[in-house]
């Protein structure tokens, strides 16, 4: 079946049957539906084409009843979390491949939304693997986001209208308000040097950050515009969240039934009315006072103990590569983060804790690399250490560097107790090499010693056997010289001399073979 390409937009032909696939247009690897019908495909890639043309909102609807429909399709729920991020993507100049960037602010946890949970509840193997990869990105972008613009400066008024309307009504309003003093966020004025994407991130944090809000519109067909749309929701539900807000929305010739419902809840001021400015003003600096007075306690920065905890689960699961991934995102974010560093040694040496650290088999594994690059002499402490440094990498230095108090003590006990086990296994690796060696040449001199032996015997055999020979023949020789006497002058006593050199040569053979 054929599917869009989330990342280039283009058509991508999927014949695997695993949730993942690969464009043959961008090269990314990517999840596409497992459980759709034609028609229902139809409409997952009419949302894809949304979403890559950043109509995140639009987009999302279509995720939603697909999610109705078929409330067991992973990439449903995958498609809703893309949406409430503005996820887009772009070539990285370094590597080439498409990374993801977010071009709105998700108000929560991605990892913790019901979506995400149901993504991975209906996902295959190799789609959950994808998904806890892209979800650990998007969460830091996300994190970065919040912590680079969620500080910023607070607004006393934030101004929003649609793009057309952007040098009318509204404009006359922000410079009505700045004349009075009061901090005006208005994007057309304020962002004026930022990309579209990138107002619609600052946009949401000054909503967060501004104590009055105000949505200004002349034409009712402009409320249905989808960035017009976005900033007054985010208002509505900044509002929502604190009582101390106060939206105003402010119109002009537009019947009360063209407001939206949502907005037709908050007070409504109208632009051609006389003293419509003066009112305003006049609300705006009451609700300022009002704030003053409350001093609402600042946010604290996001805090990074869930992301850990998941790092852990990744462990616990032996999902090495993703948590290496998921360490490297948060110390890129967070880079004095020990426990990440940390996280990333494990990972590296496929440990799922700190104690799996000194099971024999990982350190006879640093033993054995640390023998094979430096070689097996730890006499010199300041050359050892440097030595095994560079074979552990940086992440246990900047764990044991940036670790403090209870931390550090932890961290660097364990790292000293892997240190001397390393040096007692490489001890142990030297000794077992010279116990080889002696008995490989003692070894050696057994077989010379065989092979000597051998040769010895070899010739003391030879010997006897020629010995052998000359007897045989001096006797025989002896023998036929004594028997023609004997028979030609017979004489007996040249019978007894055969007689004795017989019995003579007998004993003399068989002395030999002993």
């Amino acid at each position: 079946m054929d599917y869009i390409c989330k990342m280039c937009g283009n058509i991508m032909v999927c014949t695997e049957d695993t949730g993942v696939c690969e464009c043959e247009h961008c090269g990314s690897r990517q999840t596409v539906p497992t459980k759709y019908s034609n028609e229902q495909a139809e409409l997952y890639n009419k949302a894809c084409i949304l979403l890559f043309k950043n109509d995140a909102e639009e987009a999302e609807k279509i995720f939603l009843e697909l999610c109705a429909n078929v409330p067991d399709e992973a990439d449903g729920y995958w498609g809703i979390v893309l949406c409430r991020c503005g996820v887009k993507y772009t070539d990285d100049p370094l590597s080439g491949l498409k990374i993801p960037f977010i071009t709105r602010t998700y108000d929560s946890d991605v990892t913790s939304s019901s979506e995400y949970t149901h993504s991975l509840e209906f996902a295959t193997d190799e789609q959950a693997r994808f998904y806890r990869r892209e979800a650990a990105a998007i969460e830091m972008l996300r994190h970065e986001k919040i912590d680079r613009i969620g500080t910023e400066e607070k607004y006393d008024v934030f101004i929003c209208c649609p793009h057309e309307e952007a040098n009318g009504a509204a404009a006359e309003i922000y410079d009505q308000l700045c004349k009075e003093g009061l901090s005006v966020f208005f994007s057309p004025k304020t962002l004026s040097d930022l990309s579209e994407h990138q107002r619609e991130l600052y946009a949401n944090a000054a909503a967060s950050n501004s104590s009055s809000l105000l949505a200004v519109c002349t034409e009712p067909h402009n409320f249905a515009a989808a960035q017009f749309r976005r900033e007054y929701e985010k208002c509505i539900s900044a509002a929502h969240k604190d009582s101390q807000k106060q939206l105003i929305l402010c119109i002009r010739d537009i019947p009360a039934d063209s407001i939206p419902r949502e907005l037709s809840a908050f007070p409504v001021h109208d632009i051609s009315r006389i003293g419509f400015l003066t009112e305003l003003i006049r609300c705006i600096k009451k609700n300022e006072h009002d704030t003053k007075i409350s001093h609402p306690a600042p946010q604290s920065r996001v805090n990074p103990d869930k992301l850990l905890s998941r790092m852990d689960g990744f462990l616990a699961e032996e999902d090495f590569e993703a948590a290496k991934e998921y360490s490297a995102l948060i110390t890129d974010a967070s880079p004095q983060c020990w426990q990440a560093h940390f996280t990333h040694f494990l990972a590296c040496n496929s440990c799922r804790n700190s104690s799996e650290l000194l099971l024999e088999e990982v350190v006879n594994g640093f033993a054995s690399e640390y023998n094979k690059n430096f070689g097996t002499d730890v006499s010199d402490e300041d050359s050892f250490r440097k030595n095994l440094d560079t074979l552990f990498g940086s992440s246990i230095k900047n764990a044991v560097e940036y670790a403090e108090g209870d931390d550090k003590l932890k961290i660097t006990t364990i790292y000293e107790r892997l240190v001397s086990a390393v040096r007692d296994a490489v001890f142990q690796y030297e000794q077992e090499i010279i116990v080889s060696e002696e008995k490989k040449e003692l070894n050696e001199l057994r077989l010379r010693h065989t092979k000597e032996e051998k040769t010895r015997k070899a010739a003391e055999r030879l010997r006897k056997l020629l010995l052998k020979r000359r007897i045989f023949t001096f006797t025989a020789i002896i023998v036929a010289v004594l028997a023609f006497i004997a028979i030609s002058f017979n004489f007996k006593w040249a019978s007894v001399t055969i007689v004795i050199l017989l019995i003579a040569a007998a004993v003399t053979i068989k002395q030999l073979d002993k």
